[in-house]
């Protein structure tokens, strides 16, 4: 019955409560062709194992994401399988077969428990390779730092340092992030995720990584709408201090409109539970009532919307 087609969806059976699966045993197939379904890969890797699951991702609408997880029994099958298969052609596509960590050995915001590059936004005007490395040498020996650059060279507001040792990546996150730097900017220092990474695990169910990463930094931090034309950001300052301490206040104008909307970072989520309490629905300001509500990103208004 593994594999077999009901209703369009290929059936994934799996040994009910044997949590005893070798960690180091499963592998992700990507690359795949759009017309591979879960069958054909199945029966591709069978030949190198016993396999406990297999199955391939899809979207929606029931089309493939191009990936598959496949579990064997032992690491030294999903081993042979990655030796025997990796950049084989399948459907007219090189497949590349990869060791994969399972969900449940990652951390519970979906990114890796352990890793060594981070990524730093908002960095001051003029922040070099060395100045940036000179920011985080505290923290630990540093293989790499480097600062992103424009075409013409101009050095951005944000750039990767590559630690040795994990232990001062997860340091560097812990003290630099949240950091206000000093063009009145906050800091963001959080693991580096790869393009391919985010891509791998897009859900439309889920946040990917950097949404996470994201969220993470940013979890104290609240949108207000309907300001009034003659807020200032010391005055927004002033009347939201009053719950708790603010780390940064940005207030935004929209070009054509001239609407403004603003922006309070609080040193804890309490703080910024605490203002939303307070000031939501009420007339801070005079004349009509502002919103109050907890910063989303990009990916998280998509999702509220569906």
């Amino acid at each position: 019955m593994n594999n077999f087609v009901v209703s369009g969806k290929a059936l994934i059976l799996n040994k009910q409560g044997d949590k005893n699966f070798e960690r180091e045993a499963n592998v992700i197939v990507r690359n795949l062709a759009k017309d591979v379904d879960q069958k054909q890969v199945f029966d591709l890797f069978k030949a190198h194992g016993h396999i406990s699951s297999c199955k391939l991702e899809r979207f929606p609408d029931g089309t493939s994401r191009g990936f598959c997880f496949i579990q064997y029994s032992k690491r030294e099958e999903a081993q042979a399988a990655i030796s025997a298969l990796n950049g084989q052609s399948l459907s007219g596509k090189a497949i590349e077969v990869l060791p994969h960590q399972k969900r449940s050995d990652r951390n519970l915001d979906g990114q890796s428990s352990r890793f060594t590059n981070v990524f730093v936004k908002n960095l001051d005007k003029g922040t070099d390779d060395a100045k940036l490395k000179q920011l985080f040498a505290s923290f630990g020996d540093i293989e790499s730092a480097s600062v992103k650059r424009s075409d013409d060279e101009t050095l951005l507001d944000y750039g990767f340092v590559a630690f040795k040792k994990a232990e001062s990546a997860a340091s560097a996150v812990e003290k630099m992030n949240k950091t206000l730097m000093s063009n009145g900017n906050v800091l963001m220092v959080a693991e580096h995720i790869s393009k391919r990474q985010n891509e791998l695990k897009q859900s439309d169910s889920s946040l990917t990584p950097i949404s996470m990463a994201m969220k993470k930094t940013y979890d104290s931090n609240i949108y207000i709408k309907g300001l009034p034309d003659d807020i200032t950001e010391e005055k927004l300052r002033a009347e939201f201090g009053k719950v708790g301490k603010i780390i940064f206040v940005k207030i935004n104008t929209h070009p054509k409109s001239g609407y403004k909307h603003g922006f309070v970072l609080y040193e804890s989520v309490r703080e910024a539970q605490d203002a939303i309490k307070r000031f939501h629905s009420e007339p801070v300001f005079g004349g009509r009532a502002i919103q109050v509500d907890f910063w989303l990103s990009k990916q998280e208004l998509e999702q509220e919307k569906k």
